[in-house]
């Protein structure tokens, strides 16, 4: 159980990193759509398109990483934290950059993603060793959880 809590923090770690380096290549991507043709636009747009779906699939391979060890440590950890992760993983799975009417890419729902992201790393961050369990971020006194700084996603996030 303390593997698989370590590893689950890490690989949310990285799949928050990912999905920042993917928002990123979204917006290097638009960038290059209002280019004019002098400009090689062609060549610009094609090579960060490639960037682009191969952020995307550098996130499906860590959420494989997930779903790997969910699978190998389902018999010890929490089913409710199994549940949320395993949520979380179907969420993020059936999220892709899309296009637009005019050309550009958007990263639909990223803020929700990313605060789903935060608050599994906040609740994996409270397992004990000693416990050997999670506390619940909501008994955290004050809202000092990052979900609750922002109060019209925290609904979402939360679901």
């Amino acid at each position: 159980m303390d593997y698989a809590a370590q590893q689950l923090k890490q690989l949310f770690h990285l799949t928050l990193f990912t999905m920042s380096v993917t928002k990123r290549s979204v917006t290097h991507y638009n960038l290059t759509v209002g280019l004019t043709d002098d400009e090689k636009p062609m060549w610009m747009r094609s090579v960060t398109l490639s960037e682009l779906r191969r952020d995307e699939a550098k996130l499906g391979r860590v959420l494989q990483s997930v779903r790997s060890i969910l699978t190998a440590a389902n018999d010890v950890l929490d089913p409710d934290m199994v549940n949320r992760v395993d949520g979380v993983c179907n969420y993020l799975g059936e999220i892709s950059v899309e296009q637009k009417a005019d050309g550009t890419m958007e990263f639909p729902k990223y803020d929700v993603c990313r605060m789903k992201v935060s608050y599994l790393i906040e609740l994996l961050q409270t397992y004990s060793r000693e416990t050997r369990s999670f506390k619940d971020i909501i008994e955290e006194p004050n809202g000092t959880s990052t979900v609750d700084s922002e109060p019209e996603l925290a609904e979402e996030v939360k679901h």
